[in-house]
């Protein structure tokens, strides 16, 4: 029998076997008394024994297992199966430990007293392995929104590692945070999860706003280079071009470090003249795209006829003056005849 000997109160009891061996337990760590009782009823005297209190776990960030404990303790981890000893380490001063790295797995961890009291184990599990990066929705700079592991913290910083906001994925993997402050359009904002046991996944880039691009021209003709420029794409982010709407694939090119990537486009003789588009597709950004039109070469204008010169001399600007001033000598005597055959003929009348 266990009891505890201040108050005599029975907190274990058993019959030994008949092998001589006898087990009893779990007991509250602290002081407690041993005594055999045989059939008859009679007592032996008690043994005093000491149960270790057992350790507290705080981390196993890293696989590094940390806690409290009493001072000068010894903190055992080992396999809870083989009882294999993994990592050993003294409780310091303060009653903080660390052990470790152990690798993922189940450990039990005890306590040990200088008088070689042992706690009962404390079973602990490590994790090492991340959470899948999150996903992020396009943002505008006011508010980031996505899904990561249930139960994770999700955590938004800008370019300089600055947190702007915080939150905890719910049990459907859902989450949204207000940016504070906010972002301005072109901002590279990065987003990661943390689990439980501290193991950060990998971050996922969003751009404020989205990429864009920007032509150089609007209006081509067959035999000119159009520019097709993109900007807030990701770091290193594969983007692929093409001119529709006959598709003309112009490749796959890698943004640089601000996420811009410029394709060149010579619009081919024969080309379809009209409206196109230029369209660039980021691996993670998606698609954007511009419009510009494609026009026919300006038709030549024919020169004006001229009436063929006639035979002869050349009519000067003097001749042109007599021939017109004689013409007009002309009419004025056809007109004076007719005047006099009218007096003429209107006298005889009257005769």
């Amino acid at each position: 029998m266990i009891r505890d000997p201040d108050t005599g109160e029975t907190l274990c009891e058993t019959t030994v076997r008949p092998d001589g061996t006898w087990s009893c337990g779990p007991v509250p760590p602290g002081s407690s008394e041993v005594v055999q009782i045989d059939p008859d009823g009679n007592e032996s005297e008690p043994v005093e024994i000491i149960v270790a209190k057992p350790p507290h776990i705080d981390s196993t960030t890293g696989g590094e297992v940390t806690g409290t404990g009493e001072p000068g303790n010894e903190i055992v981890i080992r396999d809870p199966d083989t009882g294999e000893v993994i990592c050993s380490t003294t409780v310091q001063p303060d009653g903080t430990w660390s052990c470790g790295p152990v690798g993922e797995g189940s450990y039990e961890v005890v306590q040990i007293d200088p008088d070689g009291n042992e706690s009962a184990p404390i079973i602990v599990e490590v994790d090492l392995t991340p959470p899948d990066a999150p996903t992020v929705q396009p943002t505008d700079g006011e508010s980031v929104s996505g899904t990561a592991e249930p139960g994770s913290t999700v955590k938004v910083k800008d370019a300089d590692g600055n947190v702007l906001c915080e939150t905890v994925a719910a049990p459907d993997g859902r989450w949204s945070c207000t940016l504070e402050p906010p972002a301005k359009k072109g901002d590279l904002l990065s987003v990661t999860a943390t689990d439980a046991n501290g193991n950060e996944s990998e971050a996922t880039l969003v751009r404020v706003g989205g990429p864009w691009l920007e032509l150089s021209a609007e209006r081509l003709l067959a035999g000119d280079v159009l520019d097709i420029m993109g900007h807030g794409f990701l770091p290193n982010e594969q983007v692929a071009g093409t001119v529709y709407s006959d598709p003309v694939g112009l490749g796959t090119l890698t943004a640089d470090a601000d996420g811009d990537v410029t394709f060149t486009f010579t619009v081919p003789e024969g080309f379809e003249t009209g409206e196109h588009r230029a369209v660039l597709d980021g691996v993670a950004s998606g698609e954007v795209s511009e419009a510009f039109t494609v026009i026919a070469p300006a038709t030549p204008v024919p020169p004006t006829p001229t009436a063929p010169p006639q035979p002869g001399l050349p009519i000067t600007g003097g001749q042109s003056l007599l021939l017109l001033g004689a013409a007009g000598v002309l009419l004025l005597g056809a007109g004076a005849g007719i005047a006099a055959r009218s007096r003429r003929s209107r006298a005889g009348s009257r005769d």
